[in-house]
């Protein structure tokens, strides 16, 4: 039987909730975390929503560089964050600290998602 192909996935954040994310994903088989800040060639983008700052901005900026699925990942989740990324384009939400089953399906399911619509 071959084995599953890596995804490749990128990290857009800073502070301790993205380093806790990295050190997370890095455990998960069948990724590749790509260097922070290489949005070029991630099949998935993770975007950890910083509480100081506003989602929409960080995603805003994200666009710029990238139209891959994105991932967001909070420590503040609520219902309208929840809407606002449905709204926004995101492909799903996940709650910090990380729960790593969690984190696969949810990349893993944007990934799908996008190669369905190519």
């Amino acid at each position: 039987m071959g084995t599953e192909p890596t995804l490749r996935v990128g990290l857009v954040g800073n502070g301790e909730a993205a380093a806790a994310v990295e050190a997370d994903l890095r455990r998960i088989e069948g990724f590749e975390l790509l260097p922070t800040g290489d949005t070029d060639s991630a099949e998935v983008l993770v975007l950890v929503h910083d509480a100081s700052s506003e989602a929409g901005s960080q995603l805003a900026a994200l666009r710029e560089h990238s139209s891959v699925p994105v991932v967001l990942a909070t420590a503040s989740p609520s219902s309208e964050l929840a809407r606002w990324a449905l709204d926004a384009g995101i492909a799903d939400v996940v709650t910090l600290p990380l729960a790593q089953e969690a984190a696969f399906f949810a990349i893993e399911k944007a990934a799908r998602n996008a190669r369905r619509q190519d």
